[in-house]
C-alpha cells in the first residue's frame, strides 16, 4: 500500500501536467483523465489518514466463497466517499469518473456511446469545471488546497 506522502507527491505531480494541459486545452481527454488521476491520489491520501479505511484496494468487501472483490476499486471509493465525506467530494469525484470514462473508451459508464471525439466532447468552459470545480471541490473538502 502506497504511503500518504507518495499519494500526495503523485497528486501533485499530476498537476503539474494538468496545469499544462489547462493552458491550452488542446487535449481535454488528457485534462479529464489527469484530473481524475490526481483525484484518485488525493483521495487516497485522505483515505491513509482515516482509520475506518485505510486504503481503497485493503478495504474493499470479499466474496466469502470465492475470495473476490465485491466490488471493483473505483466503485468502493466512490461508496467509502459517499459513506464517509461530505457530498462535493463523492460528487466531484463522480463527476471526473465519468469524464475520464468517456475520455477513455468514447462511452458513458453504462456503456452509451458518445457521439463524438473525446477532445470535442467538452466545451473549453466544460473541461475547465473538471479542474477548477470537481478537484478544487475534492482538495479543498480534503484539507489539499
Amino acid at each position: 500500500m502506497p504511503s500518504y506522502q507518495a499519494h500526495l507527491y503523485q497528486a501533485q505531480h499530476n498537476e503539474g501536467l494538468l496545469s499544462e494541459l489547462m493552458a491550452s486545452l488542446s487535449y481535454k481527454d488528457w485534462l479529464v483523465t489527469v484530473a481524475f488521476y490526481s483525484a484518485i491520489h488525493y483521495v487516497e491520501a485522505a483515505f491513509f489518514n482515516n482509520p475506518a479505511i485505510g486504503h481503497t484496494d485493503t478495504s474493499i468487501p470479499t466474496d466469502p466463497n470465492t475470495g473476490r472483490w465485491r466490488d471493483a476499486p473505483h466503485i468502493w471509493r466512490m461508496k467509502l466517499l459517499e459513506k464517509h465525506y461530505a457530498k462535493d467530494v463523492w460528487k466531484g469525484f463522480r463527476s471526473l469518473y465519468n469524464a475520464s470514462w468517456v475520455a477513455r473508451y468514447l462511452l458513458r459508464p453504462r456503456g452509451i456511446a458518445v457521439t463524438t471525439d473525446a477532445q470535442t466532447h467538452w466545451s473549453d468552459d466544460e473541461a475547465r469545471d473538471f479542474v477548477d470545480v470537481d478537484l478544487s471541490n475534492i482538495k479543498n473538502a480534503l484539507g489539499f488546497s
